[in-house]
């Protein structure tokens, strides 16, 4: 029984549009319809795929094995498997096990990659190379794969932030601001988001730019549960900002920053708080000092807190 081409020509309309739990329910049931042993290897690459997208990068392993057992390694097709599996090294961090992978496709498929119908495949592969190179800190040589891989609209927000923070490590700020803060307009996962966030804070930082600092180490206080920017990374920055206040350093700007988006009750409640301890909050520092009071957990973080504030 021939594949029904139609129907897939529909589910990658599904896929295309983002609607990848649709896009897997409908593969589902195209599995082992097809004789012939390519078509059902689309099948489980594409599903591989969806479940990719939907952050479920464990389950994607077994379509995975399912193409690898039809497909010899002669087959057309062998490298684009090769490029999926590298992939889920890619969603879980293995950055290592990601390039290694890569670097095997382009040793041992050179000649399908320089086929001009697969341009869409090399591209990928140069690409992902770029991101596995910049998470390995590797920045001078993913810099160029990724400013290239960026004039392409694919995935494009993963490939503006990723090449921002290679901008970033190599101490380009100007260009690493600019490039993250187009990974953000793009729309990232909330991961990246909250990376993206913690490095321009620390962008501000290191420019004196102390009530934007602040601005964006709150977001990420405010969201913890992405992942992306440890707690105790953002603390730091947030006590910088505070220290940089109390010491007259963008003193001004800071404080109108913060008087500005005080609401209710929040600073006679910190006020209070730092009473009970002894302490005479400064009024500028007050909405700050109560977001890192209720996330400072650890008692060597309190007391950090609390030597910081007097």
């Amino acid at each position: 029984m021939p594949m029904d081409w139609p129907r897939m020509d529909r589910i990658r309309d599904l896929q295309s549009a983002g609607r990848n739990e649709e896009a897997l329910s409908e593969l589902a049931s195209l599995e082992n319809t097809s004789t012939n042993p390519e078509d059902n290897a689309v099948v489980w690459m594409a599903m591989a795929n969806c479940l990719r997208f939907l952050r479920r990068p464990d389950e994607a392993r077994g379509p995975i094995r399912s193409a690898y057992s039809v497909l010899g390694k002669t087959s057309y097709m062998y490298p684009r498997i090769m490029l999926i599996d590298a992939l889920l090294e890619e969603s879980h961090g293995n950055w290592k096990a990601e390039l290694e992978k890569l670097d095997e496709i382009l040793e041992k498929h050179a000649a399908v990659l320089q086929n001009p119908d697969n341009q869409d495949l090399s591209d990928e592969v140069l690409r992902h190379r770029g991101i596995a190179l910049s998470g390995l800190g590797r920045n001078v040589e993913a810099r160029g794969l990724l400013e290239r891989a960026l004039l392409d609209d694919y995935e494009k927000a993963n490939t503006a932030y990723f090449l921002g923070t290679c901008y970033f490590q190599l101490g380009e700020l100007d260009l690493a601001k600019q490039t993250l803060g187009e990974a953000l307009s793009l729309g990232l996962g909330p991961r990246y988001e909250s990376s993206s966030h913690y490095f321009l804070g620390v962008i501000h930082l290191r420019r004196a730019e102390f009530a934007w600092a602040k601005q964006e180490f709150e977001w990420c206080l405010e969201h913890l549960e992405h992942g992306g920017a440890r707690k105790d990374y953002v603390i730091t920055g947030l006590m910088k900002c505070i220290e940089s206040s109390r010491n007259g350093k963008g003193n001004r700007a800071l404080r109108q920053n913060v008087t500005a988006t005080l609401k209710g009750g929040w600073l006679s409640l910190c006020s209070g708080a730092a009473s009970l301890c002894g302490l005479d909050l400064c009024k500028g520092c007050g909405s700050s000092a109560l977001l890192l009071w209720r996330v400072a957990h650890r008692s060597v973080l309190r007391v950090r807190f609390l030597t910081l504030l007097c």
